[in-house]
């Protein structure tokens, strides 16, 4: 195992937007009148794609090369994802989303010696729902 740096990750979902539209967000349950309009659950898995990786020093792979070629990792920003789950909700014709959710799945991955953050999925989730 190799010593890491601190790693702070972190995610900040922006309703500002959606509030000067009139479409309301929460985390919590919704406890005035509505009618649902469907439970929605979404799994996205991040694009993946080969790069070059240059190796520190003098160290060369088997065929004289001083890179090595990595999978890197597409970076989804938290908005977006709050945007992709949104536009479901208005799809079914919600003004509101509740009890959203938003979680990712994390593996650290070690390259060159060097700790990195890779992530596996995100997974959201929120109920559609019509205010009264």
């Amino acid at each position: 195992m190799y010593p890491t740096e601190r790693k702070i990750i972190t995610s900040v979902l922006d309703f500002r937007k959606y509030n000067d539209e009139g479409f309301f967000i929460t985390k919590d349950k919704y406890y005035g009148e509505y009618n649902p309009l469907g439970d929605i659950s979404i799994i996205i898995s991040p694009a993946k794609r080969l790069a070059r990786y240059h190796i520190q020093g003098d160290n060369y792979d088997t065929q004289g090369l001083n890179y090595i070629r990595i999978l890197v990792t597409e970076n989804i920003d938290s908005n977006e994802l709050l945007e992709i789950l949104v536009n479901e909700a208005k799809t079914l014709g919600a003004d509101a989303l509740v009890e959203l959710s938003i979680k990712s799945q994390y593996q650290e991955k070690i390259v060159d010696g060097k700790s990195n953050i890779e992530i596996l999925y995100h997974d959201l989730s929120g109920l559609a729902i019509k205010r009264k």
